[in-house]
């Protein structure tokens, strides 16, 4: 099978969602010099991996750019809902991540401001206990 064959058959499988990024990222980086003669600068551009992070918020515009392919060329390819399914349960397990640590990096911030919470209210119940009695002895 020449390269050609071999580049629209995975094309194909991650239009299916059936390649997973880091398989991506490894059959893109040892094929680069192939892919720079076979396909122009866009559609380089829209389907190469991105360079730090090998996830599926970039196999999604990944994905995007191998359907704009098929379809340039006038074969439009249907895509699978599985990179958007799990872009969705990355993005969350982010935002739990980052908001346990969060959490984590300022909890010693609340139990201060607790406590201040805490003497502020006593005060407050020593104030309003002085007036009152305050107020009643000067009734008397």
């Amino acid at each position: 099978m020449n390269f050609q064959d071999e580049m629209k058959q995975i094309f194909l499988r991650v239009a299916a969602g059936e390649v997973e990024p880091e398989e991506w990222e490894t059959w893109w980086n040892s094929n680069r010099s192939k892919l720079e003669e076979s396909l122009n600068r866009g559609d380089r551009g829209r389907m190469m991996p991105a360079l730090w992070d090998a996830s599926y918020y970039w196999m999604a515009k990944t994905q995007s750019g191998v359907a704009y392919y098929f379809h340039a060329q006038g074969r439009p390819v249907k895509v699978s809902g599985y990179y958007e399914e799990k872009m969705q349960e990355e993005e969350m397990r982010e935002r739990q991540e980052a908001m346990e640590s969060y959490h984590k990096d300022t909890a010693f911030a609340r139990q201060r401001r607790d406590k201040i919470q805490e003497t502020y209210e006593e005060v407050c119940r020593f104030m309003r206990c002085y007036h009152g009695l305050a107020r009643k002895t000067e009734r008397n």
